[in-house]
């Protein structure tokens, strides 16, 4: 019995948990707003008002984490500006729009952490890719196409030169 409330109560803290969202995916942040949600992306640049208030912004223009003065002393370890600067995050909270941006007011350090970044990140994190052709490959050192046995291909064979 004691294990079905378990896992009952388990089952349930899973529904309320708000799904992921990249911070790149505009459109489905628009389409959460007023809902709480999380987003996971990469803060590419901080600032602060001369009032006090901090933003930590994104590579996509149209969304904004929003700390106003009263929060920030909520912050023990540092400002949040200071904190999460060039960091992957998660953010959770409602969906807010101000003026032509959509928001999170980050109200209580809880709402925020500090996520690692992955290599295919979704949340707008540059990545570095590898090269496909590494810079030693064989097309590389002969730009001629070769048959199997080594020997350079005539392109007359094929085209009209």
């Amino acid at each position: 019995c004691w294990t079905t409330a378990l896992v009952l109560q388990t089952v349930r803290a899973e529904e309320l948990k708000p799904a992921v969202i990249a911070v790149t995916d505009a459109v489905k942040i628009q389409d959460q707003l007023g809902s709480k949600v999380t987003i996971r992306g990469k803060v590419t640049r901080t600032g602060e008002s001369k009032g006090g208030i901090q933003f930590l912004n994104f590579a996509n223009y149209h969304f904004v984490v929003v700390c106003f003065p009263d929060a920030v002393a909520a912050f023990k370890d540092g400002k949040p500006v200071d904190l999460f600067k060039e960091q992957v995050i998660e953010i959770t909270g409602p969906v807010e729009k101000y003026r032509d941006r959509y928001q999170i007011k980050l109200k209580s350090p809880d709402q925020i952490r500090i996520v690692p970044a992955e290599p295919e990140d979704a949340s707008g994190a540059e990545t570095e890719k590898p090269d496909p052709k590494p810079a030693d490959s064989k097309e590389e050192k002969n730009d001629k196409e070769e048959t199997k046995d080594g020997k350079p291909v005539d392109p007359k064979r094929f085209f009209d030169c």
